[in-house]
């Protein structure tokens, strides 16, 4: 009985354990910026990801300037750079980005499919405010040579992208030489992003159905 009370008594003097700190959470790496230069200021599109690859899938994008700093609600994946086959296209390098009017700029940002095509992202901000006004995913796929290259062109109000539209409809396979490529027009109506095919597919093609991932 005394020896039970005697170490008893040596555990509650002994000094308490400490507690243990908690794990700091990695910090993500940055592994790509796009840059928009506007008349007064300009304003970044920042990767980030935990992993730190640029074909990590975790990607998340911040818009940055000097004081402020906005999460894009984009889902988290291999989100990439989209660059426009002609190198002078818009206000922002090395992404696709376009002033709609003194305020608002729309800027592409892809995402990787495989094994199936890439994805088409828009965003709208207000430069003004720094404010994402709209993101609309996956508008559409295209055929990526590797490097996120893309077709694009100037309409009102937006740009016109040249993705995947359609299939052949008694082809084989569905495999990229059987696709049927249409220009979609990517616009700004208040503050929504809004989509539009220029032309009516074929007859002689169906429509393809984007595999979101």
């Amino acid at each position: 009985m005394k020896i039970l009370i005697l170490t008893a008594a040596a555990v509650l003097a002994a000094d308490p354990p400490t507690p243990t700190a908690p794990i700091p959470a990695p910090e993500a790496k940055t592994v790509w910026t796009a840059e928009c230069e506007l008349k007064n200021k300009k304003i970044q599109f920042e990767a980030k990801s935990v992993l730190g690859e640029k074909d990590s899938d975790d990607v998340k994008i911040n818009l940055v300037n000097d004081s402020t700093k906005v999460e894009i609600r984009i889902s988290e994946g291999h989100l990439t750079l989209v660059n426009p086959t002609n190198k002078k296209f818009g206000i922002c390098s090395p992404t696709a980005g376009v002033m709609i009017d003194k305020t608002r700029l729309l800027v592409l940002i892809g995402k990787k499919g495989q094994p199936n095509l890439d994805h088409l992202n828009a965003v709208l901000v207000d430069t003004e405010s720094m404010k994402v006004l709209d993101t609309s995913e996956t508008l559409g796929d295209f055929v990526d040579s590797g490097r996120n290259k893309i077709f694009l062109k100037k309409v009102s109000g937006g740009v016109s992208a040249l993705i995947a539209q359609g299939w052949k409809k008694y082809a084989k396979s569905e495999s990229p030489e059987n696709l049927f490529m249409g220009w979609l027009n990517i616009t700004v109506s208040g503050d929504k992003i809004m989509s539009k095919w220029e032309m009516d597919l074929p007859d002689s093609h169906k429509p393809y159905k984007t595999n979101s991932n």
